[in-house]
């Protein structure tokens, strides 16, 4: 061990010494043994000479008595009391609940009379009654202490002062009486008055001085607190304060500047001040010396320590004040004793703080120490040991002060590479958090903004837009999923990945579309809703300028695109809903949006605008739903028929029977909007069953009529295909009918043949087997495989009125006529044109070899009555068809090949 170490080893022993020694001092006090050397004087009083000396300190006799039957008088005489002899510098009785009674006499032997003061340098006394007597005769008499306001004493001073005046050759005697709850000390001294004051001021100034140095440091480390926010600074902080107010109640200066009028609070503050002292010190000591870290048993002892003097803070105000204060000091002699252990065990163990706690304390610890021994009677009145705890306690405040600022250099120094760190930190956690908002808010395959980042949008520009129109289209990549299926779910999210970003590049200029967020100085106006659809916001666009980016963004996705070696087409579909008309917030706007493109499957062409009749769930749509199986049941609809014509022959070879509906509220329904109900209901079934049997009847009306060789063609659904019982349903309706089946043309879109190819392919095999007629309807609207319809038992196919518009002027719509007409006879596969409006156009197709045409030019649907007179007019008048021309024929391709296809 080092000799330092040896020192406080050697401290700790003396402070256990100290404490024991305290104990026996107090019992020997309550038996009244005398001190060493002391003498008893029976029957004369101890006299002072009153001399020139500035300064005496005289020897007294003094009397402890339980009793208060004594009078000052019978002190006086002595007679039959044994009184006992002691100077003032061992004038320290230690707690004691006795009255002491101390008497002395001055003597004046010169020619002059002399004036002197009587100091008692014991300021936290209690009770002290003072007598002056000449001979037997009562001259003066005062009662004071920490007991009776200040106001009481003779002198305004924090000691207790007596002017003694001593005439000429003469004595006079002098006697106190003294109690205290306290430690009892009678340190008296005897002053040339102008003497004692010179020297009390400058010990003022001492004392200021010191009161002043604990307030900077009280001060210095509330500003570290404030900035730091750590207790440790709060506790020193609070010590600091304590060790002053014990100092300054101590000395008197609290009761005699602060609360003069107020005795009781003079006896609480050190009732209180000792116990927070002991908690502060504890407290201080755990954190400085971080013992939770280094010595974790010596945590739990302090922290016990401070719950011990927080216990006797408490009882100090129930206890009585004698007990408490003895509590206090034990409490707080423990927490000296504690500290005084812990430090150097950890600076032993090489704990840094603990060498310079260890040093910066040892000066409190000795005044402590000495202070408390002093309070305990076990050590003389002497400058030194009054003054110990303000020597001890400025020397602390000097070095821990230094040690607190070397701390908090180094805490900062700590504090700037944590700071730092923390710093690395957060921006890593700010950039994760920017990425983990990124993932949240973009689409993880084509990384543009998905559904939740596109509603925040669109709420956002509503607010701003006020009154103003809002569009959101959205677009749905309907064939990309059979793509995902056949080239695999990597290529798929690479095509998915190319088609959003060059549709984001192809819309960028474009004006009217509004970009939903700017990356890297790139502004992204498409969002990806899901795996299959794409969204696009239009800005204050009116529904004309709507209709023309419709048309430059349809037509841009309606092209083929060229992935890696392969030219794909996609099938999109656009759906578009308006802020105010038909939406309100975000999500309204993104289910009617939904709702225009589901019937983009129902309606002829790939672009619609939300409207009430699209929507499923709005009151008409919900009122058409629930009465169309009534109007099924009752009869409510009707067919009307469109004739059918023979190129070839002139001849009229069928109608196709159109299903119509006539609603008592809403008036005419279209078919594609009940049909469509139909199908979401589930009722489509019964419709068809309905259409058919009804067809079947007309065709019993036109053998009857001898018009046998006319047929009719009705539409069936994906869903009657499904259903299992079909083909038996079929047969029985057959064979309630004595009609030809082949006369019953039964047509189907290639949307319902690809959604169930398999099921749907058995199942028109069992109905060409029965004998009815089957027609592929609407082809090229279509993304039928080739190869598949080779596969199917056909017998015509209808080329879908949008490669018929415009024929005769369109080179391209020619030229895919031609190749279906061609294809289809290939195959060997009648060919019915539909949308036939126009004389050029039937010239046209005759020279392409259709086999049968249909349209406005023949005749408009008509109810079955009208279809009959037709149908006798038509067959009386016949009909002259134009020859086929060679010249026509190649007029047309000459003049086509010039013109622009996209007009």
């Amino acid at each position: 061990m080092t000799s330092l170490q040896v020192l406080f080893a050697l401290l700790a022993g003396v402070f256990l010494i100290g404490a024991i020694t305290a104990f026996e001092t107090q019992a020997s006090s309550e038996a009244s043994s005398l001190p060493a050397g002391e003498t008893i004087y029976p029957h004369q009083i101890i006299t002072a000479d009153i001399s020139d000396q500035t300064l005496q300190q005289p020897t007294f006799e003094y009397f402890q008595t339980s009793q208060d039957d004594y009078t000052a008088r019978d002190l006086l005489r002595g007679s039959g009391i044994h009184w006992k002899t002691a100077d003032t510098t061992s004038a320290n009785f230690g707690y004691s609940e006795e009255a002491f009674w101390f008497r002395f006499q001055l003597r004046n032997n010169t020619d002059q009379p002399q004036q002197r003061l009587l100091v008692v340098r014991a300021p936290h006394l209690d009770d002290v009654h003072f007598w002056e007597f000449d001979q037997f005769q009562l001259l003066r008499e005062n009662l004071s202490g920490e007991l009776y306001p200040f106001n009481s004493r003779e002198q305004n001073h924090p000691m207790y002062l007596y002017t003694a005046d001593v005439p000429a050759n003469s004595v006079h005697q002098y006697i106190f009486k003294v109690r205290s709850e306290g430690s009892v000390s009678f340190p008296m001294q005897i002053w040339k008055p102008q003497a004692f004051y010179l020297q009390d001021d400058m010990e003022a100034v001492g004392h200021g001085l010191y009161a002043g140095f604990l307030l900077f440091v009280i001060i210095f480390n509330f500003f570290i607190f404030i900035a730091l926010r750590e207790s440790m600074y709060f506790h020193y902080m609070l010590l600091t304060s304590m060790i002053l107010l014990i100092q300054a109640s101590l000395s008197g200066r609290t009761f005699q500047l602060i609360w003069p009028d107020l005795p009781d609070l003079q006896n609480l503050s050190i009732l209180i001040a000792v116990p927070l002292s002991a908690f502060a010190l504890t407290e201080f000591s755990r954190r400085f010396l971080e013992t939770r870290l280094y010595a974790p048993r010596a945590n739990r002892l302090l922290k016990s320590i401070s719950f011990i003097s927080l216990a006797c803070l408490a009882l100090a105000f129930f206890l009585p004040p004698y007990i408490s204060k003895q509590l206090s000091v034990i409490g707080a002699l423990t927490a000296v004793l504690a500290v005084s252990i812990v430090s150097p065990y950890l600076w032993y163990k090489g704990i840094r703080q603990a060498r310079l706690f260890s040093c910066a304390w040892t000066g409190l610890q000795i005044g402590a120490l000495t202070t408390l021994l002093f309070n305990l009677g076990v050590i003389p009145h002497s400058l030194l040991t009054v003054n110990a705890l303000e020597i001890g306690s400025a020397l602390q405040a000097a070095l821990i002060s230094l040690a607190i600022v070397e701390r908090v250099y180094q805490e900062r120094d700590h504090r700037l590479k944590v700071q730092q760190q923390v710093i690395e930190e957060q921006r890593e956690l700010q950039r994760m958090e920017q990425r983990n908002l990124y993932d949240a808010t973009h689409h993880p395959v084509t990384e543009l903004p998905n559904r939740g980042y596109l509603e925040r949008f669109i709420k956002e520009r509503i607010g701003v837009v006020g009154n103003k129109s809002l569009s959101l289209c959205l677009i749905s990549l309907n064939r990309y999923r059979e793509i995902d299926r056949t080239m695999g779910q990597d290529n798929a999210d690479q095509l998915l990945y190319q088609i959003a970003h060059q549709l984001n590049d192809f819309v960028s200029p474009l004006p009217g579309v509004t970009a939903l967020e700017t990356i890297a100085g790139t502004r992204i106006h498409v969002a990806s809703v899901d795996d299959i659809t794409l969204a696009l916001v239009f800005d204050s666009v009116s529904p004309k300028e709507q209709e023309v980016l419709m048309m430059a963004i349809s037509g841009y996705l309606l092209q083929r695109i060229d992935f890696g070696n392969l030219s794909l087409d996609l099938d999109p579909r656009f759906g578009l809903a308006r802020y105010p008309e038909h939406g309100q917030n975000p999500q309204s706007l993104l289910r009617m949006a939904k709702i225009a493109l589901d019937a983009t499957h129902h309606i002829q062409g790939c672009v619609a605008e939300y409207c009430d009749d699209f929507n499923p769930y709005s009151e008409r749509r919900l009122t058409l739903m629930a009465e169309l199986a009534k109007a099924i049941e009752n009869n409510n609809l009707v067919l009307n028929f469109q004739p059918q014509l023979s190129l070839k022959t002139g001849k009229i070879t069928s109608f196709e029977g159109l299903v119509r509906w006539h609603h008592d509220r809403f008036g005419h329904v279209s078919p594609e909007e009940f049909i469509y109900l139909a199908e979401e209901s589930g009722i489509i079934h019964q419709l068809t069953l309905w259409v058919m049997e009804n067809a079947l009847g007309k065709l019993q009306a036109l053998q009857t009529s001898g018009y046998g060789e006319v047929g009719i063609a009705i539409n069936i659904s994906a869903v009657d295909l499904e259903m299992p019982h079909f083909v038996e349903e079929v047969k029985e309706l057959l064979s309630s009918h004595e009609v030809n089946p082949r006369q019953l043309t039964l047509e189907l879109t290639e949307t319902a043949l690809m959604r169930t190819p398999d099921l749907a392919l058995e199942t028109l095999k069992q109905l060409s087997d029965l004998g009815f007629s089957i027609a592929l309807d609407d082809f090229g609207a279509g993304y039928s495989s080739l190869s598949y319809i080779q596969r199917l038992p056909l017998h015509k196919i209808k080329i879908d009125r949008s490669l018929v518009h415009n024929i005769e002027r369109c080179q391209e719509n020619y030229v895919i006529a031609k190749t279906a007409i061609e294809m289809s006879h290939g195959l060997g596969y009648e060919v019915v044109m539909e949308g036939v409006e126009e004389l050029a156009t039937l010239e046209v197709l005759k020279v392409l070899g259709a086999d049968q045409i249909q349209g406005f030019w023949l005749a408009r649907p008509m109810l079955w009555d009208f279809a009959q007179e037709w149908l006798r007019t038509f067959v009386a008048d016949g009909i002259r068809l134009p020859e086929p021309s060679t010249a026509h024929r190649v007029s047309v391709k000459s003049t086509d090949s010039a013109t622009n296809p996209s007009s």
